[in-house]
């Protein structure tokens, strides 16, 4: 009957907001599909930014479990908010005309991954498609549309400078540790209940690493990229336009 149908109608829909809260929209499509048993994407140009927020057991131990939660979700929600902007202003970018973008394409999307205890993570990834001859003497995944790079950097300069807008609970402003690493990696869903999306390999390691072993974003123009990251934006000429 109608009722019976505008019903199940009301609980799909509600089950695809839930998904689509875990797993990027793309990702609960092909899941709500029932197409794919099994999600496993590799790519061979992305960048991932890893955020770091230092103090946090200290900060604990002083003002309790509840205020430092509701600081790191204040802080993470600001984060997103980052996410968010950028994600839109590249795909206002990408509906522009040619002819008020000239021959540079839109910079490629971030998308958050997770946030875990006192870390947060978003990624962006590049083409398919290599860039001039093939050079055996390069490795693949820096040939290809770099973009992601200067996404993933220009994200993180967003979000040092927003963090330092967020009280921590003793008064301070809270300054973080960010990393930025380049390379292959794989994403994929893991998990059936509660499934969550995340990405695996070498290049997310070392990611972490950059945050860990990141000065502090006193300024907020502090992020440490790896050799890898400062190549793919050299290779653009991204980096002149970061710096600025």
């Amino acid at each position: 009957n109608k009722q019976g149908l505008e019903g199940l109608e009301r609980d799909i829909e509600l089950q695809g907001r839930l998904l689509r809260a875990l797993v990027p929209a793309p990702i609960s499509k092909r899941l709500m599909s029932g197409e794919e048993t099994r999600i496993a994407d590799d790519h061979k140009a992305a960048s991932v930014l890893f955020v770091y927020v230092p103090d946090v057991d200290e900060v604990m131990a002083r003002h309790g479990e509840t205020a430092t939660i509701d600081w790191l979700n204040s802080l993470f929600a600001k984060l997103d908010g980052c996410v968010c902007s950028w994600t839109e202003g590249s795909r206002s970018s990408a509906n522009r005309s040619s002819s008020e973008e000239g021959d540079r394409p839109a910079l490629p999307i971030l998308t958050k991954v997770e946030t875990f205890s006192n870390f947060y993570l978003a990624v962006s990834t590049g083409e398919e498609e290599a860039d001039g001859e093939d050079d055996e003497a390069v490795p693949l995944w820096e040939r290809q549309h770099v973009g992601h790079a200067e996404s993933a950097v220009m994200g993180a300069l967003r979000m040092a400078e927003a963090a330092r807008g967020v009280p921590r609970p003793d008064g301070q402003r809270t300054v973080v540790k960010i990393g930025v690493n380049s390379g292959p990696l794989c994403a994929g869903v893991v998990s059936i209940h509660a499934p969550r999306w995340s990405v695996f390999g070498d290049t997310v390691n070392v990611g972490s690493r950059m945050a860990s072993t990141s000065a502090h974003c006193i300024a907020a123009t502090h992020v440490q990229l790896s050799d890898a990251t400062a190549r793919c934006l050299l290779a653009r000429g991204g980096l002149g336009r970061v710096r600025a």
